[in-house]
């Protein structure tokens, strides 16, 4: 094998160890994405019930000013979340380009391996035949 088709060799399998890294990264992006709307999703569940719940066991102002105070910090975390959930799938978005880059670049690298495999065999043919053509001139020659 060549020096040139083990660099090749080589750097198909760096390409391949990024590949895999990408992958994993999107799978982490993707399962970090559907907690943040599970999270957004349990956010918004629970300041609805306190919507809810909370209108009828008010008698006092005080009362009133508790349970606005609570809803408002109920309706800040699921803002929280739903701003952290844009975040997470901006993130998934840049790990899928950082995917499709680096696939781009094994599929470049592996048609450079190929064609360089395909002069590889190519030279060997040609030196087959020479070789060949050699025998064949040595004999001919040594014939009388």
């Amino acid at each position: 094998m060549s020096a040139r088709l083990r660099r090749a060799s080589r750097l198909l399998d760096l390409v391949q160890e990024r590949i895999d890294v990408a992958r994993a990264r999107l799978a982490d992006a993707r399962r970090a994405l559907e907690e943040a709307r599970a999270e957004v999703d349990r956010c918004e569940a629970a300041w609805a019930i306190a919507a809810q719940v909370g209108c009828a066991s008010i008698t006092r102002v005080v009362d009133l000013e508790q349970q606005s105070a609570h809803l408002r910090t109920l309706r800040l975390r699921v803002d929280v979340a739903k701003r952290r959930t844009g975040e997470i799938q901006a993130g998934q978005l840049r790990c899928q380009q950082a995917l499709a880059e680096t696939s781009k670049e094994h599929r470049k690298l592996e048609l450079w391996l190929e064609r360089l495999q395909l002069a590889e065999r190519e030279r060997m043919q040609r030196a087959s035949a020479l070789a060949d053509d050699e025998v064949a001139a040595r004999t001919l020659r040594q014939e009388p």
